[in-house]
C-alpha cells in the first residue's frame, strides 16, 4: 500500500503462517547460513544472527531407538532446535528439544555441557503457559529459548520470516532514546516504548499497560528491522484487526502513518 498524497511507502503484508508447511521452515534453517532459503528474516535475536555455519543435524542412535534434530550447531556456543509449524500439537515441541539436548550433552558435547535447547514454532498460550510455569518455578530463563514464527507475504512476491522471542527482556525506551526511523507521529511520552533485549524490535503499549509478559499488548505496535537490510522494517499494528505493514522507513506526518488505535491521533489516516 502506498498512502497517497506522500513520500512515505507502506505495504500490507499478508500473514500466511497457516498455510505455511514445517519443510518451509525446516529449509530456512537449512541455509540460515546461506541464503535462508529466499526468506528475509526480522526479529532474529543476536545469539541465532551470531550463527554463521551449517546446520550439523544427524541421525543419533540410542539403545532402543534413534532420533534426528531439526538443527544442531555444536560449536562454541552449542544448540539444538526443534521446529514446529502445523495447526495442531506444536506443544510437543517442547518435549522433543529437552529431549534432543539431554541425549546430545551426553553423547554429543565434552565437559558436561549441554546445547541450549531452542523451539521455533507459531505463537501458542499453551507453550507460553507452560514456560511461565516453569520459569516461576525456579527454571532459568536461559536454559531454554522460545521463538515464536510469523510467515509474511507481500503481493509482489517478497516473503519476510518475523521471529519473536516472547520472553526476552523488555527495556523501557523513552522517546529521546529511539531509533531515529520511529516515526515522530508514535514518540509520544504517554504511551509506553520499550527495547525487545539482543535484537532490533521495538514495541509500543499504552501508558496504563500493566500485564506481566509475555502478554502482548493490545492495543499495540512492534517495529522490527529486516535484517541485513537498509530501510526495511515490518510493522505489526496490534488493534481490533491486527495488521503487517513493511516500510520503507520515510514519513513526514501523521498522515503518512497507517492508522493505529494505540495512536489515535491517526486514525483518519488511510488504511
Amino acid at each position: 500500500m502506498e498512502l497517497e498524497g506522500t513520500n512515505s511507502l507502506w505495504i500490507l503484508l499478508k500473514d500466511v503462517t497457516s498455510s505455511t508447511k514445517e519443510n518451509t521452515l525446516q529449509n530456512i534453517f537449512n541455509n540460515w547460513h546461506q541464503g535462508r532459503d529466499g526468506w528475509e528474516v526480522a526479529g532474529a535475536p543476536l545469539w541465532l544472527l551470531a550463527k554463521t555455519n551449517a546446520n550439523s543435524a544427524r541421525q543419533i542412535p540410542l539403545d532402543d531407538y534413534a532420533f534426528t534434530p531439526d538443527v544442531f550447531w555444536p560449536d562454541q556456543n552449542p544448540m539444538v532446535m526443534e521446529l514446529k509449524r502445523s495447526n495442531k500439537y506444536e506443544e510437543i515441541s517442547l518435549v522433543e528439544v529437552l529431549h534432543h539436548a539431554w541425549h546430545l550433552g551426553n553423547l554429543e558435547m565434552k565437559g558436561g555441557r549441554y546445547p541450549l535447547p531452542v523451539v521455533v514454532s507459531g505463537c501458542s498460550p499453551w507453550m507460553r503457559s507452560a514456560l511461565c510455569y516453569l520459569f516461576a518455578h525456579g527454571l532459568r530463563r536461559d536454559s531454554i529459548r522460545l521463538l515464536e514464527a510469523t510467515f509474511l507475504r507481500s503481493s509482489k512476491g517478497g516473503q519476510f520470516l518475523w521471529l519473536y522471542e516472547p520472553f526476552a527482556e523488555w527495556v523501557p525506551s523513552p522517546c529521546n532514546s529511539l531509533p531515529a526511523w520511529i516515526p515522530q507521529a508514535w514518540q509520544r511520552i504517554e504511551k509506553i516504548w520499550f527495547h525487545v533485549h539482543d535484537c532490533e524490535t521495538w514495541v509500543a503499549a499504552p501508558l496504563d499497560w500493566t500485564h506481566p509478559r509475555p502478554y502482548t499488548p493490545y492495543p499495540g505496535v512492534f517495529v522490527a528491522k529486516v535484517h541485513g537490510k537498509h530501510k526495511k522494517y515490518l510493522v505489526w499494528v496490534g488493534s481490533s484487526e491486527d495488521s503487517y505493514f513493511l516500510w520503507d522507513g520515510t514519513c513526514e506526518g501523521s498522515d503518512e502513518i497507517p492508522k493505529c488505535e494505540l495512536f489515535q491521533e491517526n486514525l483518519h489516516a488511510t488504511p
